[in-house]
């Protein structure tokens, strides 16, 4: 995939480059935190935020930091999946920058940690990897980085980002990620693993009482048992066809996120396909 081109700056600037990456700033000792509408304005397809620590401390700085940079990157409606620039200068602090990692990592987004290279790389290495200050003029990836800003300008500095993490930008055009089986199965699981009401009636006709899971209902259809590994797989199977090339694709791991955050309207739906399923319990 071929590298895209991009820039960063204190303030948006009025005259920028017409790339196809911005890099804008959250917070952190940075002197202008972007405003949400400055970055709506923005008319770039994709998006990095970046949170700046020149003088950082310790680890107990970097969790905290780390959760302030990740809420305010979904506050304005990053995505899942989506890259963070920790923006170091020339400081080295391995305790830090693990912990503000690890925050954003649990978070859900990943870190591109940035400084120049005489020093960045006296870091440990981030989530996202390396994005490295090289300044010679042209564009290019500096080795071992996934992001090289190479030129400084009077109002941006101009930056190339490898194709290779595409994937983890935000999108604000196309938004959604491909699937993997892997994300096929989580949201099949997430759904599966749901407590739904139980249905039917006991052997003396009392309508049941209490819940049980999808996966145990789907399971109770095949007196073999083997109706549980085979809706696990169905249902990853039906998901994954989302990631098709003439479908529209969803980023599975965020709406899996996303669902286990709402329980209410996961019950709703699987009680739904329980409904559908017309689900007899077993005698308890």
């Amino acid at each position: 995939m071929s590298d895209l081109t991009g820039f960063d700056a204190a303030y948006p600037p009025g005259n920028a480059p017409h790339d196809q990456v911005v890099f804008g700033y959250l917070g952190g000792n940075t002197p202008h935190p972007w405003t949400p509408e400055e970055w709506a304005a923005r008319p770039e397809r994709y998006r990095v935020g970046i949170w700046t620590r020149s003088n950082p401390v310790d680890a107990a700085q970097g969790t905290s930091e780390g959760r302030a940079a990740l809420a305010a990157w979904r506050a304005l409606g990053a995505p899942a999946g989506t890259l963070i620039g920790l923006d170091l200068e020339t400081a080295v602090n391995g305790p830090y920058v693990t912990a503000f990692d690890a925050e954003v990592v649990a978070g859900g987004c990943k870190v591109a940690a940035y400084g120049s290279k005489s020093t960045l790389f006296k870091n440990p290495k981030t989530s996202g990897g390396y994005w490295v200050a090289d300044i010679t003029g042209a564009p290019h990836i500096y080795p071992g980085s996934v992001i090289t800003q190479y030129q400084f300008e009077t109002s941006w500095d101009d930056d190339t980002v490898s194709g290779s993490i595409i994937a983890s930008l935000w999108d604000t055009q196309g938004g959604d990620m491909p699937l993997t089986t892997a994300d096929a199965q989580l949201v099949a699981n997430t759904l599966l693993d749901t407590q739904i009401p139980r249905a039917g009636h006991t052997s003396a006709g009392a309508p049941y009482t209490g819940t049980i899971t999808l996966r145990t209902a789907l399971a109770w259809q095949d007196a073999g048992g083997q109706h549980t590994i085979d809706a696990v797989t169905a249902v990853g199977a039906a998901v994954a066809k989302l990631a098709a090339p003439a479908t529209p694709t969803v980023d599975a791991t965020a709406l899996a996120a996303a669902l286990v955050g709402n329980p209410a309207f996961v019950a709703a739906i699987a009680h739904a396909i329980g409904v559908e399923l017309h689900h007899d319990t077993p005698a308890a």
